[in-house]
């Protein structure tokens, strides 16, 4: 397949399931809508396209993201949606780049593709992580470095990446002194930090749930390695905390598609376990 000789970790929507059918057209419907909406408050063409194109990628990652940590419970990924649209009718876009950073750190550790990280694939991850960390929050570098490490040593090693995690905690010092780190300008607070644990502390049985996993690798048709999949759960739980500990409120809204994510997986377990 020519997608794979250039990226690994890229999951197109494949219109033959059919949720991926009705994430497709729920984002479609969305875009559109919030675009008339924008337009008959008066707001710009340009204006609304950007917003109305923001709020449905925010759904779509809420949803793709959610996939990736419940690999097994399809239904769980469009809560996720259905959460992250409040939050962005609530609170606007929230930041796209971060969270594409998110959700490509996640899939490199998760596999779940089943393939290992192409050189593209690593190079664009540093290079994402690099702008970030130096245009807005310097620990992005750290946690690379950790999404690097992971993939370097766990089920299935893949040994360039140990390399990747070394230059990502170079990248994590040059940051440190010279980046920007925008993100820190409305720093912490402890309401904020509160709800950040106590979100994480929902989804703690998520991450025992995922025992053996039944989901097979999109291109290998292998099952899912569990120690991928917990080790891809916690990065998402250490990106969120680590962006409200550091941000406070800000940081909330800022990977609200995140928290949307953990609460949908989290919740329909919850539904799950009540039915059952």
């Amino acid at each position: 397949m020519g997608l794979r000789k250039i990226s690994a970790i890229a999951r197109p929507i494949d219109p033959r399931f059919s949720t991926n059918r009705i994430i497709a057209s729920i984002t479609i419907v969305l875009v559109a809508g919030d675009f008339l909406r924008r337009l008959l408050l008066g707001s710009g063409l340009l204006a609304s396209a950007w917003s109305a194109c923001g709020l449905g990628l925010a759904v779509a990652i809420a949803w793709a993201l959610c996939r990736e940590i419940d690999p097994d419970r399809d239904q769980s990924a469009f809560v996720a949606a259905g959460i992250a649209l409040v939050g962005a009718l609530l609170w606007g876009t929230p930041n796209l780049a971060m969270l594409f950073w998110t959700l490509l750190a996640v899939r490199v550790v998760n596999r779940t593709t089943g393939l290992r990280a192409t050189v593209f694939d690593s190079l664009a991850i540093l290079s994402l992580a690099t702008w970030l960390a130096f245009r807005l929050w310097w620990p992005i570098g750290a946690i690379t470095a950790v999404a690097f490490a992971l993939d370097g040593w766990l089920d299935g090693p893949h040994n360039r990446h140990r390399v990747f995690a070394f230059l990502m905690l170079a990248v994590t010092l040059g940051a440190g002194f010279l980046g920007e780190a925008d993100l820190s300008a409305s720093g912490p607070s402890l309401a904020s930090g509160a709800i950040a644990l106590l979100l994480c502390l929902v989804f703690v049985p998520d991450v025992f749930a995922a025992g053996e996993m039944r989901s097979l690798a999109d291109d290998t048709k292998e099952r899912l390695s569990t120690k991928r999949v917990r080790a891809g759960q916690m990065l998402v739980l250490l990106i969120g905390l680590g962006v409200v500990f550091w941000a406070g409120a800000a940081g909330l809204v800022l990977q609200w598609p995140l928290w949307s994510a953990v609460l949908g997986s989290s919740a329909f377990l919850l539904i799950n376990s009540v039915i059952d």
